[in-house]
């Protein structure tokens, strides 16, 4: 996967929301048609267009992830899993300025 800039926990949160977008997006007949059409002209597996989707919108969703996951800190969590999130948000910031798309 190209390098997405951010805290691991965060960006496999961000990931997660690449890959659902992804299954919504196949939901509606004009994307999904596209999509195969796409598929064919690139030669490409199911498995590779969908991992070239991801990569290209993961980073677009990291700020809905650290949201998510800053929400998250307000839930009955562990304190154990609330320092982990935390702790991920706030070396995560550290990369905000660095990112790229």
């Amino acid at each position: 996967m190209s390098e997405v800039l951010g805290h691991a926990m965060v960006v496999k949160v961000a990931i997660g929301m690449a890959q659902e977008s992804f299954e919504e997006l196949m939901k509606y007949d004009r994307a999904y048609a596209e999509y195969k059409l796409r598929k064919e002209n690139l030669g490409l597996t199911d498995k590779q267009l969908r991992k070239a989707y991801v990569e290209r919108m993961a980073p677009f969703f990291l700020q809905s992830a650290r949201t998510t996951l800053a929400g998250m800190l307000t839930g009955n969590l562990s304190p154990e899993l609330k320092d982990q999130i935390s702790d991920a948000l706030i070396k995560d910031h550290a990369f905000q300025a660095h990112r790229t798309f």
